[in-house]
């Protein structure tokens, strides 16, 4: 059905599909028309939604630039996703198949983008890093620098579809092993600017004398300690995550837009209440979700600055203008990252002096100066007493 069809149809009774269409396009819109709320909607009617009406990868990535090498086809190596109720996409997280144990949409399928991203071999895990210096998945940067940087073009149109904000972009920066979530560091940056981006990255370990402990008393868990239901890799952000899909499937019977499951409907505006309090229910209640940190963690704290940037004499730099049809340079932007240092201290985890430690080294200092005192007692009695009689004998 025709969206602007279905938007002059107010007042007339409409299908339950057509109710639903316009329920998601409400959501994921930005929409101030006032609709009819659905509680429960159909995976198939919001994946057509995703792929008539919202933005295109292609339309919005226009270029990467990589280490000073352009990145071909950009949207190849792209992931779609939804946050909130907002489609996103997603460069240099593990692809979906390393992600999770069920992947929780088609949206690669249906979007068709990051078919080469999700063939990469990816040669990485969370506790030892890189298996060998080699290893290139996920992508790396060596060394700080403005040159060793990754660097996206963008572009925001005016659509006709009522599917767009025309506000602007927001940037998310998170552990590729990470979900994506709007808890993580994130900034806003608008149309017509260039924004250089330096981030640095804190690792916390945890030492192996501390396996023995319980998680609760370590205040972590190890890798193999806790496994998820839905994602592979252990994250306090997984965690969460996983926690608050199963909070909104017991008490709403749908799934939220994030998580899209063959199992139940997509929670509708009419549940939007319900799952809202779910998330927030989750988040509350840490004796049931238990979601520590992991004992191996990546954190990143980011500076930036933002300028004008005249994208019209910049052509130079932008060769994808050669095959590009839509000049309105207003709508584009632009940002820059690159690492703040070259090394990356890590911050360790370790046992802590306990009272019986204390009077572990206690007990041996004394002990020490006991047997020091003991054998000063017998070399004096043997100088002073014993030496002088045994000489005047000889």
């Amino acid at each position: 059905m025709n969206l602007t069809t279905l938007l002059e149809w107010k007042g007339q009774n409409k299908t339950d599909q057509e109710l639903q269409f316009l329920n998601i396009m409400y959501s994921m819109c930005s929409w101030k028309h006032t609709v009819d709320k659905v509680a429960k909607i159909d995976q198939e009617i919001l994946f057509k939604v995703l792929k008539e009406h919202s933005t295109k990868c292609e339309e919005t990535i226009l270029q990467i630039r990589w280490l000073g090498k352009i990145i071909n086809d950009p949207c190849s190596i792209m992931q779609p996703f939804i946050l909130l109720s907002q489609l996103c996409f997603s460069f240099n997280a593990l692809p979906y198949y390393e992600m999770y144990k069920q992947t929780p949409y088609k949206l690669q399928n249906i979007l068709e983008i990051g078919s080469k991203w999700s063939e990469s071999k990816i040669d990485w895990n969370l506790d030892k890093g890189y298996n060998n210096e080699n290893s290139s998945r996920p992508l790396r940067i060596n060394s700080s620098g403005l040159r060793n940087s990754v660097e996206f073009v963008l572009t925001q149109k005016e659509s006709s579809k009522g599917c767009s904000r025309n506000s602007g972009f927001i940037a998310y920066f998170h552990n590729p092993s990470d979900v994506p979530d709007y808890s993580h560091t994130s900034f806003a940056f608008s149309k017509g600017t260039h924004s250089f981006v330096q981030f640095k990255t804190y690792l916390s370990v945890t030492d192996q004398t501390l396996a023995s402990w319980t998680p609760e008393n370590r205040g972590c868990y190890f890798s193999d300690e806790r496994p998820l239901m839905l994602t592979k890799i252990y994250s306090k952000t997984n965690c969460y995550y996983e926690c608050q899909i199963n909070y909104t499937q017991n008490i709403c019977g749908c799934t939220p837009y994030y998580f899209i499951s063959d199992l139940l409907p997509v929670c509708g505006l009419r549940m939007e209440y319900c799952f809202v309090n779910a998330s927030m229910l989750a988040e509350g209640t840490t004796d049931i979700c238990k979601c520590l940190p992991p004992c191996t963690q990546y954190d990143y704290s980011i500076s930036y600055s933002t300028v004008p940037k005249d994208f019209e004499n910049a052509q130079h730099s932008l060769p994808f203008l050669n095959n590009y049809t839509d000049s309105n340079y207003a709508n584009f932007a632009s940002i820059e990252i690159h690492t703040y240092h070259d090394n990356m201290w890590p911050l360790g985890r370790a046992v802590k002096e306990t009272a019986i430690k204390r009077w572990g080294e206690l007990t041996a200092v004394i002990s020490l100066c006991l047997g020091v005192s003991f054998i000063t007692i017998i070399e004096f009695f043997y100088y002073a007493v014993l030496r002088p009689i045994v000489m005047n004998v000889l």
